[in-house]
């Protein structure tokens, strides 16, 4: 469960596309970093500190929250741009929408 309401707005997908946008669309991030990956330096500029970010949880101080399946999606895919994740993310928002 989550604790702390930033957190619910964090993981919601339409914010997740907002950030996108405002990256730069051709830069590559590092899937497999824990530092580099499209999430962890999501969860950075949301304002909130992690120990780590894996494929279905983020760890933030000592504590474990679930990740929505589609933000793995997202992040999985290739190519690994932010550009080409915008484009998976808004295909996930549009599903979620209909």
């Amino acid at each position: 469960m989550l604790y702390d309401p930033k957190w619910q707005r964090t993981f919601a997908l339409d914010t997740l596309v907002g950030w996108l946008e405002r990256q730069p669309a051709k830069k590559r991030y590092v899937y497999e970093s824990t530092d580099e990956c499209l999430l962890a330096q999501y969860f950075t500029d949301q304002g909130f500190y992690h120990e780590g970010v894996g494929s279905a949880l983020v760890i933030s101080q000592d504590k474990y929250f679930e990740l929505p399946q589609s933000f793995n999606r997202i992040s999985f895919g290739n190519p690994r741009t932010f550009g080409a994740a915008l484009a998976r993310a808004r295909k996930e928002l549009a599903a979620y929408n209909d």
